[in-house]
């Protein structure tokens, strides 16, 4: 296969998400290990590496490989990201490309001086100017919740719309790779109630999609797991009167656990509220902790789930014990 000549070898469907990986910046670094090897880190819910060898002609693609469990077909949409990469940047290779340290620099320029940048790309490919002024607007939205909020319910759609008779294991390893991007993307939030206000929202919409699908290689489970870890690390980090803004995040919390999916997923409710019983030295915070427990203890009564009762019943006694309630 050629590189100049790779799109017409590739499935369509991989094609255009692979196209759609390289707009989004996703490939982390590039590494020239020589004139003919290279090597991709490209981003996602864990990076990949991809790998492309070429002939002597630095044209026909002798090999390549990738990380991902991807094994549909000969190509992954990693390994479409780094083909099109390679086809852009053709007379130009350059080693090792860094895009923090890219962004780093960036940062060091004027607004007057990236306004002059961004129009010279748009003279340049005059056909990309909708995705770059979509691109740099929608920046300038954060820290609006309610447009990311859209984005992952325009992410979940794509997929179902995609593929309407249902998503199979490999659709939703790229599901929950697009997602785990969002799960970054609330951790650069600045203000707690942001950063929480996403994250269950978040969180929800992950155990919804569970309840639809068919998680037969754990996709998903992966992704709650990652999810939870972020919400814990910055609960733990939490600073100023810890009390109030411990009772704030509960409140957040309670909100969220009115999704009718908390009471039918119970096992994941439960592992939500297990989330914060080891960081409850404060009195108001910790009230608050016990009543959302006291509630979900109330439905597992009601619906005689008599597992859930236990692990719950467990929680309250260890929080009350060790904080000598």
């Amino acid at each position: 296969m050629r590189l100049t000549t790779f799109e017409d070898a590739i499935d369509p469907v991989i094609l255009k998400r692979g196209l759609d990986y390289r707009r989004r910046e996703k490939i982390m670094t590039v590494k020239k290990q020589s004139d003919t090897s290279f090597e991709f880190q490209v981003s996602g819910t864990k990076a990949y590496i991809v790998s492309v060898v070429f002939d002597e002609d630095r044209d026909t693609i002798s090999s390549t490989e990738c990380s991902c469990p991807y094994d549909r077909g000969p190509y992954c949409k990693h390994q479409v990201a780094a083909f099109y990469y390679l086809l852009e940047n053709k007379s130009e290779y350059q080693g090792t490309i860094s895009y923090e340290d890219l962004r780093l620099k960036l940062s060091h320029f004027y607004k007057n001086e990236l306004i002059g940048l961004l129009i010279m790309q748009i003279k340049k490919y005059p056909a990309e100017k909708e995705i770059l002024l979509n691109k740099y607007y929608t920046q300038r939205n954060y820290p609006d919740t309610t447009y990311i909020k859209r984005e992952i319910r325009e992410v979940i759609n794509y997929y179902f719309d995609t593929y309407p008779t249902g998503l199979n294991s490999f659709h939703l390893m790229d599901l929950t790779d697009d997602l785990g991007e969002l799960v970054d993307t609330a951790r650069r939030l600045k203000g707690l109630v942001f950063y929480f206000d996403l994250s269950l929202y978040l969180y929800t919409e992950i155990l919804i999609l569970k309840s639809f699908t068919k998680d037969s290689m754990g996709s998903i489970d992966a992704l709650l797991i990652y999810t939870l870890r972020d919400i814990g690390r910055k609960f733990t980090s939490i600073q100023g009167d810890t009390d109030k803004n411990k009772q704030t995040v509960f409140a957040i919390i309670e909100q969220a656990m009115q999704a009718p999916v908390y009471m039918k997923r119970l096992t994941h409710t439960v592992i939500l509220l297990s989330t914060f019983k080891d960081h409850l030295v404060e009195p108001g915070a910790r009230k608050i902790y016990l009543s959302l427990v006291d509630q979900t203890i109330e439905h597992c009564l009601t619906t005689n789930d008599k597992d859930n009762y236990e692990r719950l019943n467990n929680i309250k006694q260890y929080v009350k014990k060790w904080y000598a309630e």
